[in-house]
């Protein structure tokens, strides 16, 4: 990577998990960060849950996230200093990327190979890139992040941070990327300064309404990196003991808010307090929302809003299955391959045909089409994977193997740590999805897609109906990818735990091609105990997948990994 180290400037660092199991995961792998030397040993790093199971948004995670900080500092430091926080945000329930819903996309392994074959992730290189940005950071600052993007710094970068009030990155982009995100509005067009307008995900005719566009035709897009000074930071951290902001941190009901249309647009003026008023809200509750944007508006209104520029800086979105493949199986003159050292054998052994990507695997013979990636497997025999497509996980001593073009096949345990169901130990569930499929999109929508097909040409070869798919509880408008029951639970042979008993046919692959399904085939899957995407991110253990990553690692050591060759 072309960036060069600097003293990290944050005395703690916080990151927020979707659930309890992931955040006892984070913590191993944030220790294991600290001994690998990506993260240092004196800076304080804490893992933290939404409180009782509940989500409570990004606003609360960033309230819960914020409180557990200085609890741990409070109790690990002497003095009780202004100390310097950074929170990043580890993708919440990873709806739009289902194969690193389970452990989080904040770690989701990229071909960028550190210390000790490390595979450097999302968390380590926005880690090292807010380091630089924010060496001037003022004592008592509150930094939050997201670790959905890859932000893409010049070596010689001419930016300050703002000492007062709140400041968000933005980034010149091309206004497509307008409609997908928040865009900033200054006062001087293309520069930094106080904000004007924040808009989020507005439509090109509303940017230009808004005077949004820039002369070249892009925009100011928020870049997912936020910072609050010692005063906004304290105003958050009393909010916290405050209804209904206690119900964020565990100490009531539990009440949901958003970091962006709440928090975010209540600063500097850049509404009406009657638009704020009316903006959709989060909680399920109207009167509470209403009461939390009255309080919200009354100690935020004032706070100075600003806009920090980093000249010629560069962001890649990793929201979906789709980006994240992009943006790791690019040319040699994608900007982001060149800027990070993207490699095609990153930490692997073995040389599969073709151009793919893989990421901490072995691999005896196969194929691997071109923007293809396989990570964390160890595949034998005679395997494929199209063009596009992304192999994940999988540990299965299996001949023919053929993935198709752009189609996610994922093994993914359930249970086996610590504290998790011991009723499902050594069962797996193979995931396939299309690396293209909406995942949010109803399932009747025209936009709606199950491996690439329509869900009414998959339903019909498998002989099942939507109320085989859906249990009576799940509504009409949320019958959906995410929440379709479509993943049988698979149990491994007792004497080799990476051997299933029977390696499921890739049904929903051979259906979306509209090839042959036994009737008797179609029928054992029906009856099967399946798993939703949903389900699984609550069952699944992170922990046996960071495991089985470090397991693969250690089979790299040993066989030798491969040559880092450079992306030609």
């Amino acid at each position: 990577m072309s960036a060069k180290a600097v003293e990290c400037p944050f005395d703690c660092i916080v990151v927020t998990a979707a659930n309890e199991r992931q955040a006892r995961s984070y913590d191993a792998e944030l220790q294991r960060r600290q001994q690998l030397g990506v993260l240092p040993e004196s800076t304080l790093l804490v893992s933290v849950a939404d409180p009782r199971g509940a989500r409570v948004g990004s606003g609360g995670g960033t309230l819960n996230a914020l409180m557990a900080a200085v609890s741990c500092l409070r109790s690990s430091r002497e003095s009780n200093a202004a100390w310097k926080i950074l929170c990043i945000h580890s993708g919440g329930d990873s709806q739009r990327s289902p194969s690193q819903s389970v452990c989080g996309k904040a770690w989701s392994a990229l071909n960028c190979v550190g210390p000790g074959g490390h595979c450097y992730a999302p968390i380590d290189l926005l880690c090292l890139r807010l380091f630089r940005l924010c060496q001037g950071l003022a004592p008592g600052s509150f930094v939050v992040a997201s670790c959905d993007v890859l932000l893409m710094f010049p070596d010689a970068m001419d930016a300050s941070v703002i000492a007062d009030g709140v400041w968000g990155l933005a980034i010149e982009a091309d206004q497509s990327f307008g409609p997908h995100h928040g865009v900033y509005v200054t006062g001087t067009p293309g520069q930094g300064g106080p904000v004007t307008k924040f808009l989020q995900k507005a439509s090109i005719p509303e940017l230009t309404e808004a005077g949004a566009l820039l002369p070249d035709g892009q925009v100011l897009v928020d870049s997912g990196v936020v910072a609050f000074d010692e005063k906004s930071t304290t105003t958050l951290l009393q909010l916290c003991s405050e209804p209904p902001f206690d119900g964020c941190v565990g100490a009531a009901e539990p009440f949901r808010f958003e970091l962006y249309s709440d928090i975010m647009l209540a600063l500097g003026g850049v509404l009406r307090k009657e638009e704020y008023l009316s903006l959709p809200d989060a909680d399920k509750n109207p009167a509470r929302a209403r009461a939390g944007r009255e309080r919200l508006w009354d100690r935020l209104e004032k706070t100075p809003f600003s806009a920090v520029m980093v000249p010629t800086a560069k962001f890649a979105h990793l929201g979906t299955t789709a980006e994240l493949l992009a943006a790791q199986t690019g040319g040699i003159d994608d900007p982001f391959v060149r800027h990070f050292g993207l490699v095609p054998r990153a930490f692997s052994h073995g040389s599969p045909q073709g151009e793919g990507v893989c990421v901490n695997s072995v691999l005896v013979s196969g194929d691997l089409g071109a923007g293809a990636l396989v990570e964390h497997c160890i595949l034998r025999g005679s395997w494929s994977a199209g063009p596009g497509a992304l192999l994940s996980g999988l540990r299965l001593e299996q001949q023919d193997f053929h993935v198709g073009p752009n189609i996610a096949v994922q093994q993914v345990a359930l249970g086996g740590a610590v504290g998790d169901n011991p009723d499902v130990g050594g069962t797996y569930v193979l995931l396939v999805f299309g690396v293209q499929d909406p995942i949010k999109a109803q399932y009747a929508s025209s936009k709606a897609r199950l491996c690439g097909a329509s869900w009414h040409d998959i339903l019909a070869a498998l002989g099942a109906t939507p109320d085989d798919i859906w249990p009576a509880e799940v509504s009409e408008a949320d019958r959906n990818l995410w929440t379709a029951r479509l993943h049988p639970a698979l149990q491994l042979s007792t004497e080799n735990e990476t051997v299933p008993l029977q390696l499921p046919p890739l049904l929903l692959q051979t259906a979306a091609i509209k090839g042959p399904v036994p009737a008797e085939t179609a029928e054992s899957w029906r009856l099967a105990k399946r798993y939703s995407l949903k389900e699984l991110l609550a069952e699944a253990s992170p922990a046996t997948e960071f495991e089985w990553r470090q397991r693969v690692a250690q089979e790299v050591r040993k066989l030798g990994p491969d040559p880092e060759w450079p992306v030609v």
